[in-house]
């Protein structure tokens, strides 16, 4: 099977040639990963570390799992705890964007992942602004279920994920979900000089996004951000008083 026909599977899992570290993907909504999917897969190959992409079929952040088998988030959880006890991991990191990026944050921190790169991520209810009646009438008509507020549920670490947050700083949804994380521990947020949500796309054409899941770089990604793009970037973060509120 050809890796763009298995990324529109519920799930594909693939051991790496450098099987040390395992990314786990979370696709977004009706944009997927909101980059091209071969983007997605040369990157992760280049790399060589085993992967996971997963597919939200369902468009309910995860809650409702990404299959029959697999119905809802916990069980997801748990399937991704025996996938990872199988792939043998050294290391663990967890991306997504969009609605994926906050399944990414809640999956990191219960997987215990040693990081988390969530691009867009929505981190809670949409802005008031954008809860109009035909949102609120759709919310109502689905399978009822609460999106959790990423800022409380991060307010107590499981003291090892550190959570990357990118967005392009001129998108104002976006730094909307991203301003609501700023003072939350173990995070750190980086605005781009960018206004679409299209982050990931965007990180990928300035040939960032590959240096962002080295993992190797994971401890400076703040100071090899700021040498790539060289431009005025958004810092705000308390990763344990490493990255203090900044903007350059």
């Amino acid at each position: 099977m050809s890796d763009v026909r298995a990324a529109l599977a519920p799930v594909m899992v693939e051991r790496g040639v450098n099987p040390s570290v395992a990314v786990i993907a979370f696709t977004g909504g009706g944009e997927k990963l909101m980059m091209p999917v071969y983007e997605f897969f040369d990157v992760t190959k280049a790399l060589g570390y085993s992967r996971i992409l997963l597919c939200d079929q369902y468009h309910r952040r995860y809650h409702n799992g990404i299959d029959s088998e697999r119905p809802d988030f916990p069980s997801l959880i748990g399937y991704l705890k025996e996938e990872i006890a199988r792939l043998r991991p050294e290391q663990v990191i967890c991306i997504g964007t969009s609605s994926g990026g906050y399944a990414a944050i809640r999956a990191g921190y219960e997987l215990g992942a040693d990081y988390v790169h969530a691009f867009a991520p929505q981190t809670g209810k949409r802005p008031p602004e954008e809860r109009s009646a035909w949102w609120l009438r759709s919310i109502k008509s689905r399978a009822a279920f609460e999106f959790i507020d990423l800022a409380q549920f991060l307010g107590q670490p499981n003291g090892r994920t550190v959570y990357y947050v990118h967005y392009g700083r001129g998108c104002v949804r976006d730094r909307y979900y991203a301003e609501r994380l700023f003072t939350s521990p173990f995070v750190a947020s980086i605005g781009y000089p960018s206004d679409t949500h299209l982050i990931a796309v965007f990180l990928a054409k300035r040939g960032f996004l590959g240096k962002a899941l080295v993992i190797d770089n994971q401890e400076r990604i703040i100071e090899i951000a700021r040498e790539h793009f060289r431009e005025s970037l958004e810092i705000h973060g308390s990763l344990e008083g490493r990255f203090a509120a900044a903007a350059v």
